[in-house]
């Protein structure tokens, strides 16, 4: 273990600038505290205005390089909340950075906290200079050992200033945070869910589900804890969690959960109290749901099953001094109370890194492996700006661009400036159309699209007060007043996987609490259970009927009030008052809400049977004239009429039973108020699953009922992207990242040609095998409105791999290139310029193309049946050829699909045994016995036979 260079109590002494040079000092910085003279700093006016004292702490040259570490004292009012700092030290470091030195910056009110901001430069398509800053808050008064961490990772050890300035970049890196922080958290869950399951010896934890779902929801609402703690709103105490922890304690005790967790979930945040008075001190009512009992005496889950009467958990699960306790883990880690966004990032679990955690733990379980699942931030951002944008642009009748202008702005520039941006009416329209958009991500994972969304229809609200007049902060209780009202009124989302929703749940939770100032102004959290739905996108049939009509497409329901109408309307209602329902209340109208289903249910079921009823009687009829010789039609029609009512039985048997499926969910049923006003929705937004069609065969047959665009050899992101269409308003725009395998493949011919005459696509984005995903290869994003369109132009991108992806909008806007949509063509998107167009015509005409020459059947290759023994490098392949030359007859070079690049080839010295079967070609062994065939093998080919021994009992069955 490396040497410390810091102890805590170093952190705990920097209460001046000198102090802090002193520190510096210690970790290798040439530093020496000296005042600087405001003035000659050259800022514009408010920069200059909210600065006290400005010192330089360490100033590194070396040739033409140079790092300078100066210190900020603000003014208090610049420190009203973690948000405000932040804008304020972004702004320094936009103008600082104009110069040609690094900087690492810090700034205090007080010298009790300390933020240090590490600035990054970028440029845009217009060479205009972009800074971005990552931020690390440290509180003095009680410092942590993450802290401490930090500070080291930044130590000169005698490097070049241009070199400090790399590893304070490495040392503040967002991403490398996140992935320490979930491998740390994935031993940790895998370790609660063994102590669960070994303390409590119910059936319930025999379930591996039951068991996930409950230790995720458990650190889940231990992780919520955190960042209450931070807020100072469980009891104003920053340690409260350690501070409980009983110090006196046996490993087995289990008091820690019982008398403190417990007490705290159920009985203090689940419950109104008066003034928030605890036995701890104030604590908010937070209602929401999260922190529902969800085990005891006859308690049962949302599947119906039984839960343990009681939970015991041993201290030792928890303890801060212990490296495997749960405490232990999460007191190494600063958690933010200030949300991430773009360009302004914290080295801390901020609620959007608990997201991209449980995305991958998931997949992880699902899937056998490791990796990056979520979506990059900064695509998620420009996903939501381009199809946000263009939404209020349609919407108010301004200009694309200027919407992006809005959304961008700094906040320092003066009222003038806005003024300039945007006029009276222009800010009424936006104003509307933001209260009135509808947005939703029917594959929602852990929120990552409404959540994102969330954060530009924010910036564009804020612009819209400064152009009234008013300055809205991040970090104030408008701010969450304002979240809570998109949440109401404008996002939804859908999984199919009931853990994805819980976690969604929790971050938009968390990202309301994090803006409300102080514990007395906390309101209770509303409900999400019918905003965030857990059911299955995909599938609105059930048992093959299609029980709920779109309301847009029927005829009769645009006309007149249906029974399936009047039905739904109550179950709206319903809805309503539960989002803004306490504890008690919220339980009984669920159950009204579970009878007004089943009563919308029961009215489909009945307008279904009458239908089915009435086609049996005309067949009836039909056979009756034909003298009651049915025809072999008439008597397949019969199967299917009796066979539809019989499933109809089906139905409504588990209606009656309370029997609720995944795709129980209804779009048309729960979200029906968004298709009764407008349509549909304006935006449908999301990073579809990529799920290959061997692993879907038991959909199949539903899928091919409900979607034009199916093919047996489709994958399943593919049915969301007609999904996504058939779920948008006329004009409504989708905005999907996922496989670009569609744009080539067979099975994507129907939805390429559905795209190109249904849509009109705006955006068109091929990552080839760019690592913007870890574990996704391929990925593609595309940006379409549901209008047809002729003459229409793209601005497409093929991204190019050496490319960061942390600057991919400046890059987009730099590099994207316009082709005419009439060349998306049903038999294959290439997304290339006109003249690389023009050129590869000239090829094709050239040439033969590949498909060509094996009558266009690709199938999967070769299939070896063991890789590892058929699959050699070049040292293996001239090691066997060294050892005897009959080697070199059987070894081919080969390629694989990812060594094709776009304009070339890359070798990887791969190289296949080849041996064609026997069935196939004639060897001296064919027809042979076994034993016989293997001994003329090895005289024929003795180094390749030696070698096969290795894998012998995998390749011998």
């Amino acid at each position: 273990m490396a040497e410390r260079l810091l102890q805590l109590g170093d952190i705990r002494d920097i209460k001046s600038s000198e102090r802090i040079a002193l520190l510096f000092k210690k970790i290798g910085y040439n530093a020496n505290a000296k005042q600087l003279a405001i003035d000659d700093l050259e800022l514009p006016a408010r920069s200059a205005e909210a600065i006290w004292n400005a010192y330089i702490i360490a100033d590194h040259q070396k040739g033409s390089e140079s790092l300078q570490v100066l210190l900020f004292q603000l003014h208090s009012h610049e420190w009203e909340s973690p948000s405000v700092v932040s804008n304020r030290m972004r702004s320094l470091a936009q103008s600082l950075c104009k110069r040609p030195s690094n900087f690492l910056l810090l700034g205090t009110k007080d010298y009790d906290q300390l933020m240090l901001v590490n600035p990054r430069k970028s440029f845009d398509a217009d060479l205009n200079l972009k800074v971005s800053i990552r931020k690390l808050l440290i509180d003095r008064t009680n410092p942590t050992n993450y802290d401490r961490d930090r500070l080291e990772a930044i130590a000169a050890r005698n490097l070049s200033p241009q070199e400090l300035y790399n590893v304070q970049c490495d040392a503040f890196d967002v991403e490398k945070l996140t992935k320490q922080f979930y491998r740390g958290y994935r031993e940790i869950f895998e370790q609660v869910q063994q102590v669960i399951k070994a303390n409590n010896p119910h059936p319930y934890f025999e379930d591996k589900s039951c068991l996930h779902q409950f230790s995720q929801r458990l650190l889940g609402r231990i992780m919520f804890l955190y960042f209450l703690q931070k807020k100072g709103f469980l009891g104003g105490d920053g340690n409260f969690l350690k501070k409980w922890y009983p110090t006196t304690s046996e490993p087995e005790d289990t008091d820690f959960y019982t008398s403190i967790l417990e007490q705290v979930f159920f009985e203090t945040l689940n419950k109104k109290r008066p003034n928030h008075e605890s036995p701890w001190g104030k604590i908010p009512y937070l209602n929401g749901g999260l922190f529902d009992r969800d085990y005891g005496i006859d308690v049962k889950d949302a599947s119906g099953l039984e839960t343990p009467p009681q939970i015991q958990l041993p201290n030792s699960l928890f303890d801060p001094s212990s490296e495997k306790g749960i405490l232990k883990f999460f007191n190494s880690y600063n958690f933010t109370i200030a949300e991430n966004v773009q360009g302004d990032e914290e080295a801390a679990v901020d609620p959007e890194m608990l997201g991209k955690v449980f995305e991958n733990l998931l997949a992880a379980d699902e899937r056998g492996q490791s990796g990056t699942f979520y979506t990059p931030r900064g695509i998620v951002h420009f996903m939501c700006v381009e199809s946000l944008s263009r939404y209020l642009a349609d919407s108010s009748g301004m200009d694309v661009e200027a919407i992006k202008q809005l959304i961008e702005a700094d906040f320092d520039l003066p009222d003038a400036h806005f003024k300039q941006l945007l006029t009276k009416e222009q800010a009424k329209k936006l104003k509307q159309a933001l209260e009135s958009v509808k947005i939703c991500d029917p594959a929602v994972g852990s929120g990552a699209f409404p959540l994102g969304m969330m954060q530009v229809m924010l910036a564009v609200r804020q612009a819209i007060a400064r152009r009234e007049g008013m300055t809205v902060q991040r970090g104030s209780l408008t701010i969450s007043e304002w979240k809570r009202d998109f949440i109401a009124n404008n996002l939804y989302g859908v999984d199919i996987k009931p853990e994805a929703i819980e976690i969604a749940k929790l971050r938009m939770w968390l990202s309301l609490v994090v803006d409300i100032p102080t514990v007395d102004d906390v309101e209770p959290l509303p409900n999400l259970d019918y905003k965030l739905m857990c059911g299955d996108s995909l599938i609105s049939t059930i048992h093959g009927e299609k029980l709920i009509p779109d309301p847009t497409k029927d005829l009769q329901t645009v006309l007149n009030v249906t029974p399936i109408q009047a039905a739904i309307q109550p179950l709206i209602d319903l809805q309503h008052q539960y989002f803004t329902s306490h504890t008690d209340e919220r339980k009984v109208l669920r159950k009204q809400i579970i009878e007004a289903e089943k009563n919308v249910f029961r009215v489909a079921i009945a307008d279904r049977r009458q239908y089915w009823e009435t086609e049996q009687r005309n067949l009836e009829q039909d056979i009756k004239r034909m003298k009651g010789k049915a025809s072999r039609a008439q008597s397949s029609s019969q199967q299917v009429i009796t066979t539809k009512l019989r499933e109809l039985d089906k139905i409504e048997a588990d209606v009656e039973r309370g029997m609720r499926s995944l795709n129980f969910f209804q779009w048309h049923l729960h979200f029906n108020e968004v298709f009764q006003q407008k349509g549909g929705f304006d935006i449908v937004i999301s990073n579809p699953p990529y799920v290959r069609q061997e692993q879907i065969r038991e959909l199949k047959p539903a899928l091919q009922q409900e979607y034009d665009c199916y093919t047996g050899t489709a994958d399943l992101f593919v049915y969301f992207y007609e999904r996504g269409f058939n779920l948008l308003s006329s004009g409504g725009s989708l905005t999907y990242i996922s496989s670009n395998k569609y744009m080539r493949s067979g099975y994507g011919e129907k939805l390429r040609k559905f795209l190109g005459n249904q849509s009109t696509v705006h955006h068109l984005i091929d990552f080839g095998d760019a690592p913007v995903f870890e574990a996704i290869a391929y990925p593609s994003i595309i940006l379409a409105n549901k209008t047809s369109s002729t003459n229409h132009q793209i601005r497409a991108l093929t991204w190019e791999p050496e490319k960061s992806v942390e600057e991919f909008a400046s890059v987009f806007r730099s590099s994207s290139f316009l082709i005419a949509q009439k060349e998306l063509t049903p038999d294959g998107w290439r997304l290339e310029s006109p003249s690389v167009l023009r050129l590869l015509e000239k090829l094709r005409n050239a040439g033969k193309p590949l498909g060509e020459y094996v009558n266009g059947r690709f199938y999967y290759g070769i299939k070896t049946g063991l890789n590892e023994a058929f699959v050699v490098d070049r040292t293996t392949r001239d090691r066997l050829v060294a050892e005897h030359p009959s080697s070199a007859k059987v070894l081919q070079p080969f390629l694989r699909g990812k060594d094709v690049k776009r304009w070339s080839v890359n070798f990887a010295e791969q190289y296949l045994i080849k041996i064609e079967s026997s069935e196939n070609q004639q060897h001296p062994w064919s027809e042979k016995p076994d034993k016989e065939a293997e001994k003329i093998f090895a005289k024929t080919y003795p180094a390749i036979h030696n070698y096969f021994e290795i894998f012998r009992p995998r390749l011998v069955c």
